[in-house]
């Protein structure tokens, strides 16, 4: 009996929870050794951050594994702030506002997604994925300062070091998640089923588990990120 292709939607498009700004008084690197294993960290690019960061950070995440494919897209605000205190004060009204509308966007804040876009074919009697892909997006906002905080040399000298450590935490988070991507395509390619509805299921679930560790990861490395629910016992 020939292979049937059966063409599906993606299995998930699962929208994780966003990650909050953290205010310039908290602000911090992540420890240096939760991801050494993951390859150093880059020096951040030079000039603004939406021309310079997304060529930068595909760079900073290869080799790319197999069947692993990523959308990165970074903004920038302007805060106008009198003072660094102000800009603070400033971040932390738009993560509450963000909070309030269950929005993905805030200054400084950044959000991530996780898809399963498949095709099933039965061949022999089982059900199995023809083609699957894991893809990661992530979009990320940084924060610029504007009014008379820029002409301030000691805040600008202050604000350039925490864009280091932006940067820096974006290249962690962003390895964390595709070592997790590649075990979760690993896991799915070898699944088969002899239902293909039962087959998208435990994909699903498999999926939907992940995005849940990778949540747990970028909080680890020091992230505020919003809560998530439904997560499977």
């Amino acid at each position: 009996m020939p292979p049937i292709g059966r063409r599906l939607l993606p299995a998930l498009t699962l929208l994780a929870c966003a990650v909050l700004p953290a205010t310039p008084s908290v602000a911090q690197s992540a420890p240096r050794d939760s991801t050494s294993a993951l390859g150093d960290i880059p020096a951040r690019p030079a000039g603004a951050p939406a021309k310079t960061w997304e060529r930068a950070l595909v760079r900073a995440l290869r080799p790319t594994p197999a069947g692993v494919h990523w959308q990165l897209n970074v903004s920038e605000s302007v805060v106008e702030a009198v003072d660094l205190r102000d800009v603070s004060v400033k971040l932390a009204e738009g993560a509450q506002a963000m909070m309030a509308v269950r929005s993905a966007r805030a200054p400084g804040s950044s959000s991530w997604s996780l898809s399963t876009p498949w095709e099933m074919e039965t061949h022999l009697s089982r059900c199995q994925f023809k083609d699957i892909e894991v893809r990661l997006g992530y979009d990320l906002d940084v924060v610029m300062l504007g009014g008379p905080v820029a002409q301030d040399p000691a805040a600008v000298a202050a604000w350039e070091r925490r864009l280091d450590q932006t940067w820096e935490g974006t290249v962690r988070r962003l390895r964390v998640m595709r070592e997790d991507a590649k075990g979760l395509f690993r896991d799915l390619r070898l699944l088969s089923n002899q239902n293909c509805g039962e087959l998208a299921q435990i994909a699903s679930n498999r999926a939907r588990e992940v995005r849940f560790l990778m949540n747990d990861h970028i909080a680890a490395l020091g992230a505020r990120t919003t809560p998530m629910a439904d997560r499977i016992p």
